[in-house]
């Protein structure tokens, strides 16, 4: 439990009457981590390798991104990204040239309807 920017963990008590009593307990927030914390042995390879390599590629849905992953000393999370990249997306020559010549005699056959309508 997060309070006022310090953690707390649950405690119990049994009193002498037979009774329980719950509390909490100030925790620090490392102890706090570690309870909440994945191991990185525990983790996707995927994961693993973005916190060690700095970014892992893949294809398929990240399984384990936005988890709290902890190291020897430090704690991760990992955020997954998309980039698309489209390849040939690029006219050729031959598509241009064509669309150019299309147009012109698009225009031409306009034209020329436009003159026979007028005449």
């Amino acid at each position: 439990m997060i309070q006022h920017s310090r953690f707390f963990q649950p405690i119990s008590e049994e009193r002498q009457n037979g009774t329980v009593w719950y509390g909490l307990e100030a925790v620090s927030q490392e102890e706090a981590l570690k309870y909440i914390a994945t191991p990185i042995e525990r983790t996707n390879k995927g994961v693993q390798t973005a916190i060690e390599a700095g970014a892992y590629e893949t294809s398929d849905e990240l399984s384990g991104a936005h988890e709290l992953v902890q190291t020897d000393d430090s704690y991760y999370v990992v955020y997954p990204t998309v980039v698309q990249e489209y390849e040939g997306t690029e006219r050729s020559l031959t598509v241009v040239v064509l669309q150019w010549l299309l147009g012109i005699a698009g225009a031409i056959l306009i034209l020329r309807g436009q003159r026979h309508r007028v005449e």
